[in-house]
């Protein structure tokens, strides 16, 4: 078969999609600073103890595990698990772009810079923090 491009037959190319759990596995931290003050208004038992006056709201995955949310406090590295239902993630890449989905969150990081592109997610509505917007404050990407 000649393939020309007056040839009656076409090439259907979808962009590759590399699952990355099969080729190695990642750790990628998403996380937003909030205030601690903030958090314990809405709810006290969510926001750890602690001096700090801000916390760092972290989404952590790691292939082939369920996503986690974390509150951090960054004067100690206090942590405290967000209890949330587990929510399945998927880590894919094309491009040089590292896509992450979830119930909770979409993300999109560019692989070589560790920089964050896009993301979107639903934690500050469903625990009523009030404010609307909240910008991350990084990403961090590791192979395990």
């Amino acid at each position: 078969m000649s393939i020309h491009p007056s040839s009656a037959t076409k090439i259907n190319k979808a962009p590759v999609v590399i699952q990355l759990d099969c080729q190695r596995a990642l750790s990628i931290t998403i996380h937003w600073i909030v205030s601690r003050r903030s958090l314990a208004s809405i709810s006290p038992a969510i926001a750890p103890q602690g001096n700090s006056p801000m916390l760092r709201l972290a989404y952590r995955i790691n292939s082939n595990q369920a996503a986690s949310w974390v509150l951090i406090d960054p004067k100690n590295d206090t942590e405290h698990i967000i209890d949330r239902p587990a929510s399945p993630a998927t880590i894919t890449q094309s491009k040089g772009v590292i896509h992450v989905e979830s119930p909770e969150l979409r993300a999109h990081i560019e692989h070589e810079s560790s920089k964050l592109i896009y993301v979107r997610t639903t934690l500050f509505q469903d625990l009523k923090i009030p404010g609307g917007r909240y910008e991350p404050a990084g990403v961090m990407i590791s192979a395990l």
